[in-house]
């Protein structure tokens, strides 16, 4: 289904219309709350293609203090274009053609449009460089909820440019589930995004409505504190808080001489077709500039099954592990990683590896990066 088929000119209009109508708030920092913002037929079509239960994951957050205040494993995502392949044909092209809109330069420079004074005080000169929209990479993920899911009041991470919250409830009278607006009651509070906090230590400025069609749109601040009080079964009345979240961020690729790392391992000699395994390992930092899972183009530790030759073998979704924590230059750090087994009975080689989602996996630039070990996979 070609993109034109999903969000044609009048749509984009429509969209743009409504998102420059919205009033403008600025308490704490500047956001706009806007409805309507599709056009009805394709709010529709989007109601009728929202992904089924079996195409969600869980959602992988990095490793939280005892202090965290959330509970995001009640969430669950599909993360645009790269995981369209949990998707049935039609509702794959429709997402993947969506996406495209929502990721594009051009919606980019709409949501930077909106915030326009903000930016030019953030980032000075360089907002005004003409390919300041092009350098940003864009996210897509499509959310549902489950009851008991919770997230303290935070601030968006320090990479974050820009975030947009759509709502999809399936039906009227639960506006109660939007995105809660937080003020600390410490008047000089500041977060970089590292961390959700207990609500107790601030006061609800305002929550924005669950209703069918609206977005919420934020500039990424140190003080736009948001989040999603605990939801009980009674609350959700049977719904799952769908919706999607197109956002922007600072460019985080890394360049070629920071993926130097040295990576041991100890992987079994043989393990049971369709098993799902752990791999003790010791990861060390070669490089000058610090390793983090960070945002949008996260460093995570990831596998691929080979065969015997090197061809690599088409294994399902293969399993990434977050980093434990950041690793500086010199720095090593010991863990686990979690493996699948889905390929069939044979003789392997698993090569493991860092990888950084989008961009590239260490052991492609340079093989010392990686690691390898031969495994027998028996029925």
């Amino acid at each position: 289904m070609p993109a034109a088929a999903v969000i044609g000119s009048e749509d984009k209009d429509h969209v743009r219309r409504a998102i420059l109508g919205a009033p403008l708030h600025t308490d704490p920092s500047p956001y706009v709350f806007v409805e309507n913002v599709f056009s009805a037929p394709l709010y529709q079509a989007m109601l009728r293609a929202f992904p089924d239960d079996g195409a969600f994951t869980p959602w992988q957050h990095s490793g939280a203090p005892p202090d965290f205040f959330g509970n995001y494993q009640h969430r669950a995502q599909l993360v645009l274009p790269d995981t369209s392949g949990r998707l049935p044909h039609d509702r794959r092209q429709f997402w993947n053609a969506l996406s495209d809109y929502l990721c594009s330069t051009d919606f980019a420079r709409l949501l930077l449009a909106r915030f326009e004074d903000h930016y030019r005080e953030q980032f000075g000169a360089g907002f005004d460089a003409p390919d300041f929209a092009e350098r940003l990479r864009p996210g897509l993920v499509v959310n549902r909820h489950e009851p008991n899911y919770y997230l303290g009041p935070h601030t968006d991470r320090y990479e974050k440019v820009v975030t947009c919250v759509f709502y999809m409830p399936e039906s009227e009278g639960l506006d109660h589930l939007g995105t809660t607006i937080y003020r600390p009651l410490q008047a000089d509070m500041r977060c970089r995004g590292f961390f959700h906090h207990d609500p107790a230590r601030f006061e609800r400025i305002a929550t924005t409505p669950f209703r069918p069609n609206a977005m919420l749109i934020f500039a990424r601040t140190d003080v736009f504190f948001h989040g999603v009080h605990r939801l009980t079964l009674d609350e959700l009345r049977g719904s799952k808080r769908r919706g999607f979240q197109p956002q922007f961020y600072e460019d985080n690729t890394l360049p070629r001489e920071a993926c130097r790392v040295t990576l041991t391992a100890d992987v079994p000699a043989s393990v049971v077709a369709g098993s799902r395994f752990r791999v003790p390992y010791r990861l060390a930092n070669r490089a000058a500039q610090t390793l983090v899972s960070s945002y949008p183009f996260r460093v995570r530790l990831g596998y691929r099954w080979l065969e015997p030759s090197g061809t690599a073998v088409e294994s399902g979704d293969a399993l990434r592990t977050l980093l434990p924590r950041p690793l500086a230059a010199g720095e090593a750090v010991e863990g686990a990683m979690d493996v699948d087994a889905s390929c069939a009975p044979g003789r392997y080689r698993l090569r493991l590896s860092v990888v950084q989602d989008g961009a590239a996996w260490f052991d492609d630039l340079d093989p010392a990066n990686g690691y390898t070990a031969d495994i027998v996979v028996h029925g």
